[in-house]
C-alpha cells in the first residue's frame, strides 16, 4: 500500500513540476542564442571545408594531374 501511495504522489510531483528531477539540467540564459551561435559556427566551419575540397579537386582536374596507370 505505501508503495503505490508512494507512486501516487511522485506521480503528482511530476506532473504538477513540485520538485525538479535531479537529471534535468536547467539551460543558461540565452541558452538558445548560444546554441544559434555554435550551430551557426559549426556550419560555417563545415562549409568552408567543403568548399576547400572542391577547390582542390577542381585545381587537381584543370592542371592535367592524371594519375598514372
Amino acid at each position: 500500500m505505501t508503495k503505490h501511495l508512494r507512486n501516487v504522489l511522485e506521480g503528482f510531483a511530476q506532473a504538477l513540476q513540485v520538485y525538479p528531477r535531479r537529471d534535468y539540467v536547467l539551460p543558461d540564459r540565452n541558452g538558445f542564442a548560444h546554441d544559434q551561435l555554435a550551430l551557426r559556427g559549426d556550419a560555417e566551419k563545415v562549409v568552408r571545408h567543403i568548399r576547400n575540397n572542391i577547390d582542390k579537386a577542381y585545381e587537381h582536374a584543370n592542371t592535367g594531374a592524371r594519375s598514372k596507370r
